[in-house]
């Protein structure tokens, strides 16, 4: 009977001392009135910031969001493949510099059309990985649909030729459902593990075409989010998870209310 009251004790000391995995909103889905109104909707609801988040406005924001003691946990920006070059806006570096010691991760998707390979895109990640390291920021290769990187694959294969130890991927669901075979998920999240430093999900349906289907809130579509994480998990990853809003309609307040306590009975689970 002692040795059973010992294990509970253990398995509960466990449980309170377990880190929460973080969850953050896109951007895309934060459509209030002010930057004060979206952060407090974001702390009545449970959220630990928001992510992937634009350019234009981040100077303005990242002040409200360290008073509030939310995050801002990454940008969101990109860099253009042209025929034999590949460049980027100078925002980014300025970007880089205004989050300097906030552990931010810089979300690059990799747009356009390259004549030479990787070589050009390559080398410009290289300078954006450069930037972020000496500001403490990681950089994560973002696949896109019909862009120059679109699949988990291919963000591997490029962080690997770039060869910095803060630059690595992102793994986004409904890009993965529109360009990959779901029954691929085991396979491409093994290979992806050792480079992965965040991920992004969002309700959707499994058979999904268009993004209609594929973005929803947590709490909508087919697609079971217990194979993902429990994917996730057996990857050992337990990084932040940004919610994805592109063309999500309705009122903000009440998707990301269903979202949030979805996610939480997933974490339950």
């Amino acid at each position: 009977m002692k040795s059973i009251s010992i294990l509970a004790f253990l398995f509960i000391c466990a449980l309170v001392g377990a880190k929460a995995q973080p969850i953050f909103v896109f951007e895309n889905g934060l459509r209030f009135s002010s930057i004060e109104e979206e952060v407090a909707t974001l702390k009545q609801l449970g959220y630990d910031g928001m992510g992937s988040a634009k350019l234009p406005n981040l100077a303005k924001r990242l002040p409200v969001y360290q008073k509030s003691g939310l995050r801002i946990f990454s940008i969101y920006v990109a860099l253009k493949a042209q025929g034999e070059t590949a460049s980027y806006d100078p925002a980014i570096l300025e970007a880089i510099q205004l989050l300097q010691g906030s552990n931010a991760i810089v979300e690059l998707n990799i747009q356009g059309r390259s004549t030479v390979g990787d070589t050009a895109v390559v080398e410009k990640v290289r300078e954006i990985g450069a930037a972020a390291e000496a500001a403490g920021l990681r950089v994560a290769l973002y696949p896109h649909a019909n862009f120059y990187v679109e699949k988990v694959g291919e963000a591997v294969r490029v962080a690997k030729a770039v060869d910095l130890e803060n630059v690595g991927i992102m793994f986004n669901l409904c890009h993965f459902l529109r360009n990959e075979k779901l029954s691929d998920l085991d396979t491409v999240l093994a290979a992806a593990a050792p480079h992965l430093f965040q991920v992004s999900t969002c309700g959707a349906d499994t058979d999904g075409t268009d993004w209609t289907t594929l973005i929803q809130p947590l709490d909508k579509g087919s697609f079971d989010q217990s194979i993902l994480f429990d994917l996730l998990r057996k990857q050992g990853f337990d990084g932040p998870v940004g919610l994805q809003c592109y063309n999500i309609r309705g009122n903000s307040k009440e998707f990301l209310n269903s979202s949030i306590e979805a996610w939480k009975a997933m974490q339950a689970n």
